[in-house]
């Protein structure tokens, strides 16, 4: 959590990581068609101490300069490769507000400063704790080390955890195919005791409908012979009922 100073935020700190990562992009785009920064023709090798561009000569003459002599000069091709981070921490970091290197560090403000901020912004007669930049490093360093270490310890448990869940997910698979097979064959189990249980039971249906058929059919042909008999009586007592011949009808009755 970032507390937001009086003033809004406007008046944050300038975060000199990013801004030097911004630079350093815009660096990058800016050697898309390098330029001399003395003389303007096309650049081969870039400083990076002063991250400034040259030619073959403006390069020989940047290094001769006593100021300079001991510059860090590459090529463009190298320039263009090189980690933003490691590109940060090889290069000098100037106060944003004097443009002078940051050679202090105020242990009140927890900031970098430079000459000018012990002066004006953060003097020693204002009661802030300057100390030297690298005396804070070493400081920052002891507890960095043991946060690393820290860290160091975590990731190690981190991996242990990581390789257990690997494991369990590996076991859940396994189960979880072991459980799918079982019960499809379960199901193919209970499908063909049913289709077994169908198959009998249709059986069983079709031989008692056959049964019941035939004894039916056997009951409607002697009902069916009876009707024929009985019709056929019918109709022989009907014709001597009215026949004109009374003698015959006495005789066969």
């Amino acid at each position: 959590m970032c507390k937001i100073p009086e003033g809004g935020l406007q008046n944050l700190q300038n975060n000199i990581f990013i801004s030097g990562l911004l630079d350093y992009v815009t660096t990058l785009e800016q050697k898309a068609a390098p330029t001399c920064s003395l003389c303007s023709t096309a650049a081969s090798f870039v400083c990076r101490d002063c991250d400034e561009q040259y030619c073959t000569p403006c390069r020989d003459t940047h290094a001769k300069m006593k100021i300079s002599q001991h510059h860090c000069i590459i090529t463009i091709e190298e320039y263009t490769v090189i980690n933003p981070v490691e590109h940060l921490a090889s290069k000098s970091v100037y106060c944003c507000n004097h443009n002078m290197p940051l050679h202090f560090f105020c242990g009140d403000c927890e900031i970098p400063v430079c000459v000018g901020c012990t002066l004006v912004e953060h003097p020693i007669s204002g009661g802030h704790n300057i100390i030297n930049i690298g005396t804070a490093f070493e400081s920052f360093k002891k507890l960095s080390e043991g946060f690393i270490n820290k860290a160091e310890e975590k990731l190690i448990e981190f991996h242990d955890i990581a390789k257990q869940l690997k494991v369990k997910e590996e076991l859940e698979m396994l189960n979880f195919k072991k459980c799918e097979t079982r019960i499809s064959e379960e199901a193919d189990k209970a499908h063909q005791l049913i289709d077994s249980y169908k198959n009998d039971q249709l059986q069983d249906l079709e031989s008692s409908h056959r049964h019941n058929k035939k004894l039916i059919n056997a009951n409607l042909s002697d009902v069916e012979l009876a009707i024929a008999k009985f019709s056929s009586t019918q109709g022989i007592a009907r014709s001597l009922i009215h026949s004109p011949n009374h003698v015959i009808r006495v005789t066969e009755s």
